[in-house]
């Protein structure tokens, strides 16, 4: 099973994975390493969403660029190793599914705020409609109350003058 994802841009060789410069060498943009001058990889990529998303700084920013790395990570067996190239392991599966699900919570936040700012609108006309239908049924029950009241305050006074009588 592949997993099948969006991929940003592919340069002529197929790969997705972008690079920039940083202090003279190539870095790849998508994948973390774990301490300095330590080793990119899948697993990198997971701690370092995963961390972020329990401290709840996970946004786009982080996010850019590591479903594209995470896609080249997978191997042709349709498993995921550990870079790209690499062999296919059942360690490096989970971080990179999970590494996907994580990117595609942000992806779905996202959407989840401009429909709920679309929604707001809405939902204050609804909300309006049943405070005004709530209204109406308390002054209808209110109503009620008071002709029950009434009625026993007759009847009552019926039953005095019948006594007094």
């Amino acid at each position: 099973m592949y997993f099948e994802m969006e991929l940003e841009s592919e340069s002529e060789s197929g790969h997705a994975t972008t690079t920039r410069k940083e202090d003279g060498e190539d870095v790849v943009v998508g994948s973390f390493a774990m301490h300095v001058d330590g080793e990119s990889d899948v697993r990198g990529s997971y701690c370092a969403l995963a961390v972020a998303h329990l401290c709840k700084v996970l946004d786009e920013e982080l996010t850019r660029g590591v479903a594209n790395y995470v896609a080249e990570c997978q191997t042709h067996e349709g498993g995921f190793a550990g870079e790209p190239g690499a062999e296919a392991h059942g360690g490096y599966a989970y971080c990179g599914i999970a590494t996907l699900v994580l990117c595609d919570m942000v992806v779905e936040k996202k959407k989840n705020e401009t429909t709920a700012k679309n929604n707001k609108k809405k939902t204050n006309k609804e909300h309006m409609k049943k405070k005004k239908k709530n209204i109406r049924i308390r002054r209808k029950m209110r109503r009620r109350r008071r002709r029950r009241r009434r009625r026993r305050r007759n009847r009552r006074n019926r039953n005095k003058k019948k006594l007094v009588k």
